[in-house]
């Protein structure tokens, strides 16, 4: 799964969103397998094509990197690739067990933040699916507002959380934006009647961080 979240949105750009490139790899590769079938050995084909593979996977790299996780992908885009209707399960499939595992990690704290900071490459593309998109909000809104844990480990992971409540606010279409406000405040509200006055110096810094995403 590690795998999956940290190459698949080069796959899903590649074949997705860079259909041109898509189509002039596929027939550099098939111009390079019929030269080498025609007039070098085995060895020799075979480090070509490494070599071939390494600087297609280097391409697919850099031009990943011209996505903007905070602007939208509208679902038009992704319904115009001729791929999108094969590659739609996939993608559903893979969001639901990437927040099975936010669901299922409890309390470790690093797999959580390794999780949501992968999940910025998805964000963008759950406009396309809209009955995911809710879920993952309510994933991340409990882990931000989760139990009071001051740890240093879990604020990295409530950080994490409340910049995919964000990305998630402005990339998805109206009125999502309104649920994620209305959930991130009751959720803050209710986490605010847990601040007694024996545990203000513990948790303050915390609930002050909560206010100031709120704000946000």
């Amino acid at each position: 799964m590690a795998v999956c979240l940290v190459q698949c949105h080069e796959e899903f750009y590649y074949h997705l969103l860079d259909e041109k490139k898509a189509i002039d790899d596929t027939k550099g590769e098939e111009e390079q397998s019929g030269s080498s079938d025609s007039g070098s050995s085995d060895s020799g084909s075979s480090s070509d094509e490494e070599e071939g593979q390494g600087t297609k996977d280097a391409k697919k790299k850099e031009r990943t990197k011209q996505l903007d996780e905070n602007k939208p992908i509208h679902p038009k885009t992704l319904a115009k690739s001729p791929h999108f209707r094969e590659l739609r399960p996939l993608i559903e499939s893979f969001l639901k067990s990437t927040l099975h595992v936010l669901s299922e990690a409890g309390k470790e704290a690093k797999l959580l933040q390794f999780v949501l900071n992968a999940l910025s490459k998805y964000v963008p593309y759950l406009a396309s699916f809209p009955k995911s998109s809710k879920p993952f909000l309510k994933t991340c809104v409990r882990l931000w507002s989760a139990p009071l844990d001051t740890s240093e480990e879990y604020n990295a992971v409530r950080l994490q959380a409340f910049l995919r409540i964000r990305q998630l606010a402005i990339t998805q279409p109206y009125p999502f934006i309104e649920d994620a406000l209305k959930m991130t405040y009751l959720s803050y509200a209710k986490r605010s009647k847990f601040g007694t006055a024996s545990n203000v110096t513990s948790v303050l810094p915390t609930l002050t961080f909560m206010g100031n995403c709120v704000v946000e």
